[in-house]
This record gives structure tokens, sequence and C-alpha cells, in this order.
């Protein structure tokens, strides 16, 4: 079977199922739609770039079949952050040796949140005028909340109304940068179980986030505090993407500090649990900020390349 056809079309047209059961199931394939892009990374790290490039490529003209607002749904969800995220790790470049380095897992984390802070700065574009973005977002909303059962008084519908509107569209947008993250380490260890990975593995447990990315967490948070209109929500909605890669630092030092300990895996599925829930990611973040002021990983001796792959 052509290389193309195993590595490229046929994770292109999975990519695409699995995206499409979301729309066409009526929400019931969430968890499906996620990991959609991990057949387009798959195909990157498995077969090289081009092979990238015709699955995604393949994914949207079957999603685009399908219908026009699926395909152009597809492509920046899926297909597109999918081959970015697959051509950011198997970009390499020549030591003082000549042998290639490849972008280890911060690369991987710093590639989902440029995506993410592209794409929110997109839906500040498109906001942008008018009464302003906040006052934008209420009036797209509240018609939604207005249309929910008697049961939800006037209050409750109000104050879900300020929630959705507070966290939209930074949340969102930092979920699809942490599940491109997800995406591409599960691409990795596939391809890597199966022998065909083209560059070294990758360890969770090592990542570090550069430190402009620090500077621009702090920053926007500041901003946020400090100032009112669309600045203020504009800082804020920032400041949600940029917290998302210290998320997933603070998952990197649980990750570490558990490495070959008795109970790992209750721990680490106690860890997630939390935070699918909603509980505890403030927290982990927190974390994953205090770990890049003072390497709580280095501090206890914990972070053992390559433990996680194993």
């Amino acid at each position: 079977m052509p290389s193309q056809v195993r590595h490229g079309l046929i994770p292109g047209a999975l990519s695409a199922f699995l995206y499409l059961l979301l729309p066409l199931s009526g929400g019931i394939g969430l968890l499906p739609g996620l990991v959609a892009p991990m057949p387009v990374i798959y195909a990157a790290l498995a077969g090289g770039r081009v092979n990238g490039m015709v699955a995604a490529g393949f994914g949207t003209v079957v999603a685009l079949a399908v219908e026009t607002g699926f395909g152009l749904g597809y492509l920046l969800s899926a297909g597109l952050p999918g081959l970015v995220a697959g051509l950011a790790l198997t970009w390499q470049r020549p030591d003082e040796n000549g042998q290639p380095v490849y972008r280890g897992v911060d690369g991987l984390v710093v590639t989902g949140t440029l995506y993410a802070l592209v794409c929110l700065i997109g839906s500040f574009a498109y906001l942008s005028g008018g009464v302003g973005m906040e006052a934008t977002l209420r009036e797209v909303f509240a018609e939604t909340f207005e249309a929910l059962p008697p049961e939800f008084g006037a209050d409750v519908r109000s104050e879900m109304l300020d929630i959705i509107v507070g966290i939209t569209p930074g949340a969102p947008l930092a979920v699809l940068g942490a599940t491109l993250v997800v995406n591409g380490l599960w691409a990795a260890r596939i391809a890597a179980k199966r022998g065909l990975l083209q560059r070294p593995p990758l360890n969770f447990a090592a990542l570090r986030m550069p430190d402009w990315a620090f500077v621009a967490f702090a920053a926007a948070f500041v901003i946020a505090q400090i100032s009112d209109g669309d600045i203020g929500f504009m800082a804020g909605q920032a400041g949600m993407v940029l917290a998302m890669p210290f998320l997933l630092v603070g998952l990197s030092v649980v990750h570490a500090l558990t490495a070959g300990r008795p109970g790992r895996g209750i721990m680490l599925g106690f860890t997630y649990g939390l935070l699918i829930l909603g509980i505890w990611p403030a927290i982990v973040t927190v974390v994953g900020l205090v770990d890049h002021v003072f390497g709580l990983k280095a501090r206890f001796g914990a972070q053992r390349s390559g433990k996680d792959e194993e």
C-alpha cells in the first residue's frame, strides 16, 4: 500500500469521521471530536510532513463533501491545528555535529498556545466595533438563555449568561490548545509503539515553558485587573489562553513527582478526574507557575527523562 494512502488518506478520512461525529450525532460525539486532530498529527509523525499535509487536506475534502460549514469547522478545529502540530514536531535543525535536533514537548505546547492565540485574535476582530466585544457576546447568547425552560428563573439565567460571556472565547480556545497538545502526545506514543515514530519520543514530565510565556501571562493578568471595556475583556480572555501552558506544566510536575512511585496510576487518575470536573484547574495552574519560577521538578530531583514513555 503506498505511503500516501497508509499514512495520509486513511488518517485524513479517520480524522474527518471523528470530527463529523460531533455535529451529526447531536453532541454525543464530543469526545471523538476532541481527538480529531490526532490522526493528522500521526500522519506527519509516522509518514513525514507530506503525509501530514495529505491527511489534513483529504480530511477537509471529506468534511466539505458532507456540508460546507462542516468543512470549514473541520479545517479550523482539526485539520489545520493537527497539521501545524505535526509540522512543529517534525521540524529539525542540525546541531554542531550535524545531527538532527527536534523540538521537545515544550515546542508542542508553544504551538498549541500560539494557534489558540491566533484564533483568539480572529475572534476579537469578529467581535470588534459596535457596542463592544463583551456586549456583542451578551447579545449573541441572550437569545439562547431566554429560551431556557421556566424552571430557570431570571436570576439564574442572568448568572449563567454572565459566566458564559466571561469565559468566551478564551476558555474554549484554551481547551482547543490543550487538546492539541494531548493529541500530539498520544499520536507520538502510538507511532512509537508501532515503530514508526520518525523523531525521539516526547517526555511530558520534562515540560518547561519559555520565559516569554510567563511574562505574557503575567502582563495579561495585570491588564485584565486594571483595565475596563474591550481592553480588559481582551486581556482576560488572552490570560485564559496563556494560563493553559502552565496548567500543563503543573500536570507535568505531578507526572514527574509520581514517576516510579507506588500507586502512580491512582494519583494521576485522581488528579485528571478533578481537572475534568473543574475542581483543580486553578490549583494545578498555580503549581505550574511556581515550578516555572522555582523549578520544583529539578529541586525535588524527580524529573526522569523518558519515564512517562516507558
